[in-house]
C-alpha cells in the first residue's frame, strides 16, 4: 500500500513539474518580430541577353561589355543577371533619398542593394556615387568582381558573400559606421 502511495505521489509530482515547465516556456516564447516595411522602389536589370530591363532607365549599352550611366538613377535598384561586363556610373549617382525612414513600428524600412549581383563572373563597377542606401553593392556567389573608383556617402556596406577573387580600390567616401563584408 505504501508503494502504491509513493509511486502516486511521485506521478503526480511528475505531472506538476511537466505542468509547470509548459507554462514557464509559454510565458518565455518572444513575440513575433514583424519585417521592416519595405521603401518604395523600383527593380531594373542588365539581363542575361545584355538588354536593359527597362529600356527607358538612363543606362546606355556601349559595344557587347560596357554599359554607361548617363543621368542620375533615383529610386531605382539594378540587378546584373550577366557576366563580362563593365557598369560605369561615369560620376553620376544611384540613390535611395528615403533611406533611414521608420515604418509604423520604429523600424528602419528595409531596401535591397543598389546594386545586386549573383552567380557572375568579371564585373567592374566603376565611377559611381552611391548615396542613401544600406548596401551600395552585393555580390553573392561570385568571382572576378572589381569594385574600382566610387564615392560612397551615408550607405551601410559593400557586401560580398561565397565570392572569390572579388576586390575593391579607391573608395573615396567615409561610409558612417559601415563596413565591407567579406562572408
Amino acid at each position: 500500500m505504501q508503494r502504491k502511495v509513493l509511486v502516486l505521489a511521485l506521478t503526480l509530482c511528475i505531472a506538476a513539474a511537466i505542468l509547470a515547465s509548459i507554462e514557464f516556456i509559454r510565458l518565455t516564447q518572444a513575440p513575433a518580430i514583424t519585417p521592416p516595411e519595405r521603401l518604395p522602389t523600383n527593380q531594373a536589370y542588365i539581363r542575361g541577353n545584355s538588354d536593359v530591363d527597362p529600356p527607358t532607365l538612363p543606362i546606355q549599352r556601349i559595344g557587347d561589355d560596357k554599359y554607361v550611366l548617363t543621368a542620375t538613377i533615383v529610386n531605382w535598384t539594378i540587378e546584373i543577371q550577366r557576366s563580362n561586363l563593365e557598369l560605369d556610373g561615369y560620376g553620376y549617382s544611384i540613390s535611395i533619398p528615403l533611406y533611414g525612414e521608420k515604418d509604423s513600428s520604429g523600424q528602419t524600412k528595409s531596401v535591397p542593394p543598389l546594386i545586386n549581383m549573383r552567380n557572375c563572373t568579371n564585373i567592374t563597377i566603376k565611377n559611381f556615387k552611391f548615396e542613401n542606401g544600406p548596401t551600395p553593392i552585393s555580390a553573392w556567389n561570385c568571382s572576378h568582381i572589381s569594385i574600382v573608383d566610387n564615392s560612397i556617402t551615408n550607405c551601410r556596406s559593400v557586401f560580398f558573400s561565397s565570392c572569390t577573387r572579388c576586390r575593391t580600390e579607391e573608395i573615396t567616401s567615409y561610409i558612417p559606421g559601415g563596413k565591407f563584408a567579406f562572408l
